[in-house]
């Protein structure tokens, strides 16, 4: 199976607005959703995805500046520190 985007739109408020319309279902961040979430009054239902969807990351920084403390620490943090919890936003 392939598949094939019939539209690529960069804004996550036109894609909810399209989905709102009927006009296609999407894959974006939960965090955009937040909005939707039953009780809340939208009208997009959001629909776990299991297992999650995984996406690799990465740290960027000037080149050849050297990070401060509190950036060395919070680097530290991010690759050693963060608790690997399945579903997690």
């Amino acid at each position: 199976m392939t598949l094939e985007p019939q539209l690529v739109i960069r804004s996550y408020e036109t894609i909810k607005r399209l989905v709102r319309a009927g006009l296609g279902i999407a894959l974006v961040p939960r965090v955009v959703c937040q909005d939707e979430q039953p009780g809340t009054g939208g009208a997009v239902a959001t629909i776990p995805i299991d297992p999650p969807i995984q996406r690799e990351t990465a740290w960027i920084q000037q080149r050849n500046r050297t990070r401060s403390a509190a950036c060395d620490e919070f680097f530290e943090f991010l690759t050693t520190g963060l608790p690997s919890q399945p579903g997690c936003p």
